[in-house]
């Protein structure tokens, strides 16, 4: 994996947090950015788990940890919302 990579990774997820001015655990944030980097060196970054598809280049932009397509994640908040978790 280029240096790169995880650059831009740790500075779309510090950006994400001041944008949308939420505190997100360090520890949890920590875990997601391990996993997207694991992702990056399996070469499986930026496929939605749920459904195979590309998840959009504007998505990871705006939240670069992101595992699902825009779409699958609506799906699965509306499934939480009418069905609880």
């Amino acid at each position: 994996m280029e240096w790169w990579h995880v650059t831009l990774l740790f500075v779309g997820v510090y950006l994400m947090g001041l944008f949308t001015g939420r505190a997100v655990g360090m520890t949890e944030l920590l875990k997601k950015v391990q996993q997207s980097i694991a992702s990056i060196d399996g070469g499986d970054y930026g496929w939605c788990e749920e459904t195979g598809e590309p998840i959009g280049i504007p998505r990871l932009l705006a939240r670069p940890t992101a595992t699902l397509s825009l779409e699958a994640q609506q799906r699965r908040e509306l499934k939480q919302k009418l069905y609880g978790d």
